[in-house]
């Protein structure tokens, strides 16, 4: 398995760092000191960057600083730490397969379609993406040792097991779907042990349940960043029927299994528009699958339940990716990766009766069989090497993010900061504007990083303007203030430059840049006291602030 991993993803290894990496790992001042690790658990993923969101993924942080630890902002560092999360994702796909099938053959077919298919590289290739490769990794080491326990009925095995559903919930909110699996498993599966009663059951799995509660509290109080539960990208549709949202579920389910079968035209963020007709060819696709794993879960339950609970295991790690509630219109391909070894589960049981040598089936001989897998495997494992070629820098994969249909905001925003990297600032211009006319001028991104450009170029009034369109669209983003103050101060207009660096600190009244901000511009100014003021605030937030140490012995 590892040598089998490590020829598709080796070329992965050197490929750069972008679009969210920017916010988690390289912008993020808190993977670079462990005196911020208190600050993991009481705030969101990326405000080490300045950026408000409504991830809260503690341990992926943690994972971040020990790449930073090791090598620094060295990109290898990190693609191997992604790759070293595949691979024991994969690892326990094998053995979940083999401890519930009790065959090798189906443990290794299910892992080794899991390693390989195309549609992991958006998780395992991007850097940022790590959070699926690792949650799905604690989530299936959880379940192996709930599985342990059953058959031995040690303590320590559903203690490791909680240990493990708890991290993978640190890590990705969408770990709370385990008890469901194990619901599913403990009430479907025939058991024999000493889990008979419904009483027993409900016992067993009420530490899951209590886990999933406190989190759901903390979520929703003290651990509430943003005005959303959607957690990540936010619902770019208008609002909708409950009609509409069916069909677009249908139409996302359809899309998925297109892109599963026959994985080409692979790119971020794919826009979902709402179907106008139930003929849609993804909108059949979608009620066809969706028939057919009713109808195999339904017989499997008379024939072969394991199929029966793989299957709904997979639409259970699924449905909170498809926003049948609340609705949405971007699909992303990393979203399958955590409800993949349920689905790969499901095939390869269904399948190794024809590769089962000493009863093969009348129909296909199994060498037939098994060269018809290999040639999938081999293709699988082809496309996902190209695959990871398109991930090699910035500029190749937004070009060719937007060649494929690939073209929302923000992606030209995107496509706009690799130009701007590799000092193309006109072409960055023109794709930060593009992005502002298909956004209908609703992102501040695209005015923030065009403003940078415009203030870098000297075009210092055209900045200005942007910075302050910026701050309209978002008003807590504090790398708009600061950046704006210092085009004012660099004009000799501190009273301009204080002025915005107030509006900021009302707003973001512990932000240490705008502080310090207000601490140097002040020191230029002549105004020595609050300087001193501003600079002995930044010590009180952080002791060891050397720019603040600096500013009071001057």
């Amino acid at each position: 398995m590892f040598a089998i991993g490590l020829a598709v993803y080796v070329n992965s290894f050197i490929n750069d760092m972008f679009w969210d990496d920017y916010d988690s790992v390289i912008n993020n001042q808190y993977i670079r000191s462990w005196q911020y690790f208190p600050k993991y658990f009481s705030e969101n993923l990326t405000a080490g960057a300045g950026i408000h969101d409504n991830y809260w993924r503690p341990l992926l942080l943690f994972s971040f600083s020990v790449d930073y630890g090791v090598g620094g902002t060295e990109t290898f560092f990190y693609h191997f730490q992604n790759f070293f999360w595949h691979l024991a994702a994969s690892m326990l796909v094998f053995l979940v397969g083999l401890k519930l099938s009790k065959k090798l053959l189906t443990g290794f077919l299910a892992s080794l379609f899991f390693l390989v298919h195309p549609l992991q590289t958006e998780a395992v290739t991007y850097v940022a993406g790590r959070a699926d490769p690792m949650h799905t990794a604690l989530m299936l080491g959880s379940f192996f040792l709930f599985l342990h326990h059953l058959e031995s009925r040690k303590i320590s095995f559903l203690n490791w097991s909680l240990l493990l559903f708890v991290l993978s919930i640190l890590t990705k909110e969408r770990a709370i779907v385990l008890p469901f699996i194990l619901t599913a498993f403990l009430f479907l599966i025939p058991l024999k042990t000493y889990m008979q009663t419904w009483k027993q059951k409900f016992l067993l799995l009420s530490p899951y349940l209590a886990i999933v509660a406190i989190y759901a509290l903390l979520r929703m109080t003290i651990l509430h960043f943003a005005n959303t539960f959607d957690f990540g990208a936010q619902t770019i549709l208008a609002s909708v029927t409950l009609w509409q949202k069916i069909i677009v579920f249908l139409a996302g389910l359809g899309t998925y299994v297109k892109l599963i079968i026959w994985p080409d035209n692979l790119y971020m963020e794919k826009i979902l528009p709402i179907p106008t007709s139930l003929f849609s060819p993804l909108v059949l696709l979608g009620i066809v699958s969706l028939a057919f794993s009713i109808f195999l879960i339904w017989q499997s339950f008379k024939k072969n339940k394991l199929i029966a609970f793989c299957l709904l295991s997979f639409f259970a790690t699924l449905l909170p990716s498809m926003y049948v509630y609340p609705i949405q219109g971007l699909l992303y391909e990393h979203w399958l990766y955590p409800a993949f070894p349920w689905l790969f589960l499901t095939i390869a049981i269904s399948l190794s009766k024809y590769l089962d040598i000493e009863k093969p089936t009348k129909t296909v001989p199994p060498v037939y069989f098994a060269l018809i897998l290999l040639a999938v495997i081999s293709a699988f494992s082809v496309r996902t090497i190209g695959r990871n070629q398109d991930w090699q820098n910035p500029i190749r994969f937004y070009e060719k993010n937007i060649s494929l249909g690939g073209f929302s905001g923000r992606v030209y925003t995107n496509l706009g900061m690799a130009y701007d990297d590799a000092h193309l600032p006109d072409m960055a211009i023109l794709a930060y504007q593009k992005a502002i006319d298909i956004s209908g001028n609703t992102l501040f991104q695209p005015w923030y990083d065009m403003a940078n450009t415009l203030a870098q170029l000297g075009k210092t009034n055209k900045a200005i303007e942007a910075y302050n369109q910026a701050i309209r669209l978002n008003p807590n983003f504090s790398p708009a203030y600061t950046n704006l103050a210092k085009i004012y101060a660099d004009k000799k207009d501190f009273t301009q430059a204080i002025a915005v660096l107030q509006d900021a600190e009302k707003i973001n009244p512990h932000q240490i840049s705008i502080l310090y901000a207000m601490a140097a511009i002040s020191f230029n100014s002549g105004d020595t006291n609050t300087s001193r003021i501003y600079a002995q605030k930044i010590l009180e937030l952080d002791p060891t602030n050397k720019q603040a140490q600096e500013l009071l012995r001057k």
